[in-house]
């Protein structure tokens, strides 16, 4: 089959208003396209190189930019390449290559592609002139075909070898005279191995010696080889020591007569090889198959194998010639005695009739029985088993059962290792008879026996079956008789065994043959449902041109049935007129060349239907060889809605080109990594560079943009190729005059044809103006909010200060006034009733006016006009004041205070009334907060000068308690105003909650510091710091609200 030329397309005139778009559209066309699109110069040098590239090569396309394209094809290759490239090149009238040509690329990790191109020169233009090729892969289709071509040649090799080695089984079971068949062996396995001279050498082994006993080939081969030979110095030495075989290639005369003095004579008879099989029977090396060709390196693998195979075969059938020799030399021995030659000859007769029997056929079952009536002519039995091995190293299992059925096991019954006859005897590769033992000591030797010993069985003779060095199963014969059998019974045991023996071989040989023609057959039918499910429609025509096979797809494809293209001409069916010809030349062409335009490699080219119409078609052409004609094969596929895809996909991509480069907004695309692929008008407009110069910058990290951009996209692009969508986020951007420009970007994944993630495309909106309209009203807001807050937060304090100072008036006012009306009814005889209120009215008014005097100090304090009265003070008066002024309120609660200041503090220069007002306020709070019977405690101590203040000298004074305590969380709080711990109501003492933050003041006032450590459930201590010297060193309160 050949396909139509290329039909030439002329590239339109160029239109001012759409030359652009055409430009752009071109190259994303080509940017996308699968296929390798290049253009080389005049001298065959790369100016452009399409992505694809890296693809198909590994090679970037900067890579091989400059360079030149011949040198990385096959130098078988390129030649051919640069001289078709050369003629389009140099004549003014020749436009393009014509047809399609393959050529081979050398891939970036060295190894060959196949590529298939065609060149069309550049028109004249502002350009340099060159050539642009359009080249694609056809790599996959050359292995996919090389591939099953392997498959069919290793499938009809194996079929072959078995051929061969079921023919070799049945020429050497035959017969008990090698000599015989030897020759005819030898041409079988000539068949499938090339060799001048084949041989069997066999090992004397208490002498050492090797000698040739059976050979094939020229004379000039067989000087001296009937001569024994020490066995050092000799190829079947070499196979003896190794137990393997052994290759000899490309060595001289002297090195070969070196190591191998006795192969000088065949050296001379010209071989050029040597190759050494071990031949083992029952498991001992008996001597070695040689192979002498009289090329170098002849033998394969395969042939390795396949001979190893053969010796095997070979060295079981001089095993039984030597049986036969042996009988022979028996017959002659005894030939004294009339009656014993009889015997004997008998014997012979009835083991070659055993021969014959096995030699009949390829059917082990068809053997059994008449094997089981010869047997008996040898040795006397009741029963007859021969067990068999089941697969590699598998169990034994009873194949056949002759006579009485006195073992007690039917037909198929596993017969196991241990505890067995069968078992001992096959482990120990050698006959063994088991007689003359009692019920219970055959239950310890072989508790398998004792089913048959109790059916009346009292001897059993059993011989392991070896084939090819393998056990393969065993032969046992069972007599109700005591001391049925002796030494005699072994050796004949053992010789019939292996003819056994080898027939259950050849039987496992023919069963593997069978089993390869199935799995052949299976093969074939596999190979045939894959191409009648195909999507491809499959042709395959013979040298004149005939169809000789058509798929179920050619059959929807080109509307042909097939009975109907069966036999027919190829060019009646799908190929249009006009190119009959052309095709039926091209057959003839690849048969007298072996070489073709076509073949072996993909192109597209018009089919016709049966309904007349004509329509697109992709090709790939296989010639295949078959003895000495061949058959071609091809893969056709209808392309026509391809090609419609590719025109709307053009029309389309012309539609969008027009949106794109008219867009109001942004937009642009970039390759995965990063790299700006294409950005449209507005976009440039937006930022005032060119698609160029952005391109460069690419490259300058933090120019375009902030660099903390390209990690945060990095991530979306992540996230995208997980699945995700990519959210719009804002990204600013440097214009070219250095004033930035707020953007919102929003962005997807770009694809190519088949789904497959190839860049990013974006939408950028330019938000400047948004962006500082947003801000403007954030900041106001922001503003507003932060004055709402200062005002409820002033109200809520003014709320709860009205509201706390009510309650902390009327409470004692209360009390007072309760007191006075009781007092004015009471009568005044009752002198301690009326002292009771008094004392009520005068402890309420002594809390009216601590109330009131820290309202005032609070107001005082914030309005800056706290007077202060600086003196000098005694630590201990202070102390002594607080405590006396609190001495009520202790005794009401029945509470311990103990008193304990370091000795020879210093006096203070400070206000003292103030310090007593801060040492009664933790006073009163330590009281009022632990339990009736409780402790308190006042320290304090000096504290020398730090350089960090510059304060100098202080006193640290603390008062403790074994309060409720106070959490950790709360300490900040409780120096807030009106704050006072407790979730409940009845947690909370009364007072106002301005105790502490008016200690707090006053402390920070002086320049010392108050703070709290507390347990909640043990305690508090609240602890303060003055300077001895205040008054030139205190601080300045903040002014507050």
């Amino acid at each position: 089959m050949v396909a139509n030329k290329p039909r030439k397309i002329s590239k339109p005139q160029s239109n001012p208003n759409t030359e652009a778009t055409g430009d752009s559209q071109f190259r994303s066309l080509i940017e996308t396209a699968l296929d390798i699109v290049a253009v080389l110069n005049n001298d065959g040098s790369i100016s452009y190189l399409s992505p694809a590239i890296e693809r198909v090569t590994g090679f970037a396309p900067e890579e091989l930019i400059g360079k030149n394209a011949f040198d990385f094809m096959h130098e078988d290759d390129a030649r051919e390449q640069f001289k078709a490239f050369s003629a389009v090149v140099s004549a003014p009238g020749i436009a393009t290559t014509g047809e399609p040509h393959s050529f081979r690329f050398r891939h970036k990790d060295g190894h060959w592609v196949l590529l298939e191109s065609i060149s069309t020169k550049l028109p004249n233009g502002p350009e340099a002139p060159g050539i642009v090729v359009n080249a694609r892969d056809l790599t996959g289709h050359m292995r996919a075909h090389e591939t099953m071509r392997e498959m069919a040649d290793r499938e009809r090799r194996l079929a072959e070898e078995h051929a061969v080695i079921a023919e070799v089984g049945r020429l050497i079971g035959s017969t008990l005279n090698i000599q015989e068949v030897f020759e005819l062996v030898a041409a079988e396995v000539r068949r499938l191995i090339s060799f001048d001279m084949i041989a069997a050498s066999f090992i004397d082994h208490p002498r050492q010696t090797t000698t040739i006993r059976y050979w094939s080939g020229p004379a000039d081969y067989r000087l001296n080889f009937r001569r024994a030979v020490p066995l050092s110095g000799t190829l079947t030495g070499e196979v003896v020591a190794s137990g393997k075989p052994v290759l000899v290639n490309g060595t001289s005369s002297k090195n070969l007569r070196k190591r191998f003095v006795h192969l000088s004579d065949s050296n001379l008879g010209q071989a050029l090889s040597w190759l050494g099989i071990p031949m083992v029977n029952r498991g001992e090396m008996i001597g070695s198959l040689l192979l002498f060709p009289s090329e170098q390196g002849a033998f394969s693998d395969q042939d390795i194998a396949l001979a190893d195979r053969v010796s095997y075969q070979i060295a079981g059938a001089i095993n039984n010639a030597e049986l036969f020799d042996g009988l022979k030399v028996a017959e002659a021995e005894l030939a004294g005695s009339v009656i014993e030659r009889s015997r004997v000859a008998s014997k012979s007769e009835v083991i070659a009739e055993i021969g014959r029997i096995i030699s009949s056929t390829l059917n082990i079952e068809e053997v059994y029985e008449p094997f089981a009536d010869q047997m008996r002519n040898l040795i006397e039995f009741d029963c007859l088993s021969i067990g068999v091995v089941e697969g590699d190293s598998g169990p034994k299992r009873v194949a056949h059962l002759g006579g009485d059925a006195i073992l007690g096991i039917p037909i198929g019954s596993p017969v196991p290792d241990e505890g067995s006859i069968t078992g001992e005897a096959t482990n120990l590769r050698q006959p063994i008879i088991v007689q003359g033992l009692s019920e219970g000591e055959l239950q310890e030797r072989f508790p398998f026996a004792v089913l048959s010993y109790q059916a009346d069985a009292r001897s059993w003779l059993c011989a392991p079956l070896v084939n090819r060095g393998e056990v393969v199963g065993a032969l046992m014969v069972v007599s109700k008789t005591e001391n049925a059998y002796k030494q005699g019974d072994i050796d004949l045991a053992q010789r019939v065994g292996d003819q056994i023996a080898g027939a259950i071989g050849s039987a496992l040989l023919y069963a593997d043959l069978k089993n390869t023609e199935a799995a052949l057959a299976e093969s074939n039918d596999r190979n045939q449902m894959i191409l009648e499910t195909a999507h491809d429609a499959f042709v395959g025509i013979d040298e004149t041109g005939h169809v000789s096979a058509w798929n179920s797809q050619a059959e929807t494809t080109f509307g042909w049935s097939a009975d109907e293209a069966m036999g027919r001409l190829l060019a009646d069916l799908i190929i249009p007129e006009r190119f009959g010809a052309q095709h039926s030349a091209g057959i003839r062409h690849f048969l007298a060349t072996e070489q073709g335009s076509v073949v072996n490699q993909r192109i597209e080219m018009t089919a016709k239907h049966r309904d007349g119409r004509e329509f697109p078609v992709e090709s790939t052409i296989s010639p295949l060889r078959l003895g000495g004609r061949y058959l071609f094969n091809a893969f056709i596929r209808d392309i026509t809605v391809r090609k419609e895809s590719e025109d709307a996909l053009r029309r389309s991509e012309e539609r969008f080109r027009a949106v794109y480069n008219n867009a109001p907004n942004g937009m642009g695309t970039r390759t995965l990594d990063g790299a700006t692929k294409d950005l449209n008008p507005a976009f440039l407009n937006m930022l005032g560079y060119t698609l160029e110069e952005i391109i460069k910058l690419d490259q300058e990290p933090g120019t375009l943009y902030d660099a903390k951009y390209q990690e945060i996209e990095n991530q979306l692009v992540e996230r995208a190729l997980q699945g995700e969508d990519i959210p719009p986020y804002e990204k600013e951007y440097i214009r070219k005059d250095g004033t930035t420009v707020f953007t919102e970007v929003r962005a997807s994944l770009e694809r190519d044809e088949q789904g497959n993630p190839i860049g990013i495309v974006a939408v950028v909106t330019d938000i400047t103006e948004r962006r500082s309209l947003e801000q403007e009203i954030a900041q106001y807001t922001q503003t507003l909010e932060t004055a709402n807050e200062e005002l409820q937060q002033l109200g809520r304090m003014k709320d709860e200060f009205i509201s706390t100072v009510s309650h902390e008036l009327r409470t004692p006012l209360t009390s007072i006034k309760g007191s006075a009306e009781i007092l004015l009814t009471y009568d005044d005889a009752d002198r301690e009733t009326q002292m009771e209120f008094l004392r009520i009215i005068n402890k309420e008014c002594d809390r009216l006016t601590r109330l009131v005097t820290d309202v005032l100090d609070l107001s005082r304090k914030e309005s800056r006009q706290m007077s202060w009265v600086w003196e000098e003070a005694d630590l201990p008066e202070i102390v002594a004041a607080a405590v006396d002024g609190t001495q009520s309120l202790l005794m009401q609660k029945d509470l311990y205070i103990k008193v304990d200041l370091d000795y020879g503090l210093p006096r203070l220069w400070n206000d003292r009334d103030r310090l007593v007002q801060v040492v009664t306020d933790l006073l009163s709070n330590s009281i009022k907060f632990t339990p009736r019977g409780g402790k308190i405690w006042i320290n304090a101590k000096n504290l020398k000068a730090t350089s960090s203040d510059g304060l100098g000298d202080k006193l640290e004074i603390c008062v403790s308690d074994t309060g409720i305590g106070i959490p950790e969380s709360e300490y900040e709080n409780i120096f807030q105003k009106f704050t006072q711990v407790g979730e409940k109501l009845s947690d909370k003492p009364t007072g106002t909650g301005l105790g502490l933050p008016i200690c707090k003041e006053i402390v920070e006032f002086f320049g010392g510091e108050i703070w709290v450590k507390s347990t909640p459930g043990k305690g508090s201590s609240f602890y303060f710091t003055v300077p001895v010297n205040a008054k030139e060193r205190v601080r300045e309160p903040e002014t507050k609200l």
